[in-house]
C-alpha cells in the first residue's frame, strides 16, 4: 500500500501496560502507547488471549479452541492517555473468536486556567494508582482512587 508500513513490536516496545482492578470484571490491563510515537500511530492491533499466550497465531478453526476464551469474551475501552479508563460507560463488549474493528476520532480539551477553569489553583494534575504509575486527573479516576484507596 502507498504511505503505509507494516510494524511488529511487542507492546512493551511501543508502550506500557497498566494493571488495575474493576468492581464487575476485576483484574483489567490498560495500555498507553509511547508519547514519543503516539501522533503518528494510526492503527494499533492487539491480538488477546484470555488463556495461554501464543506467540504464533495459526486459527484454521478458531472455534476449535479453549472453551473459556469461547464463552467469556472481551470488554475494550478507548481512552485519553494516561487517564482511568471507565469501562462500564465507555466499555465495547467484545464476542470471542470475532475481529472487531474500532474507529475513533481524537478530540483534545484543553482546560483553561483560572478565572474561567479549574475550581482551584489546587486541583491535582495526576492521581496516583495502585501500580505506582500515575494517571491524568479526571472526576471518575478520582472517584475510582477514592473507593479502591478506602
Amino acid at each position: 500500500m502507498e504511505g503505509s508500513s507494516r510494524i511488529i513490536e511487542p507492546c512493551e516496545k511501543v508502550g506500557r501496560w497498566r494493571h488495575f482492578f474493576h468492581a464487575l470484571y476485576l483484574n483489567c490491563h490498560s495500555f498507553d502507547i509511547d508519547p514519543g510515537i503516539s501522533q503518528r500511530v494510526l492503527t494499533i492491533e492487539l491480538l488477546s488471549y484470555l488463556n495461554e499466550r501464543h506467540d504464533e497465531v495459526e486459527c484454521h478453526d478458531c472455534f476449535a479452541s479453549e472453551i473459556k476464551s469461547q464463552l467469556s469474551g472481551a470488554v475494550v475501552v478507548v481512552h485519553t492517555a494516561s487517564t482511568y479508563p471507565d469501562v462500564n460507560q465507555e466499555g465495547i463488549n467484545l464476542q470471542p473468536g470475532t475481529l472487531t474493528e474500532i474507529k475513533i476520532k481524537a478530540i483534545e480539551n484543553i482546560q483553561k486556567e483560572p478565572p474561567y477553569g479549574r475550581c482551584a489553583r489546587d486541583t491535582p494534575t495526576e492521581i496516583p494508582g495502585h501500580d505506582n504509575l500515575s494517571y491524568a486527573y479526571s472526576e471518575y479516576g478520582c472517584r475510582m482512587y477514592t473507593i479502591q484507596v478506602g
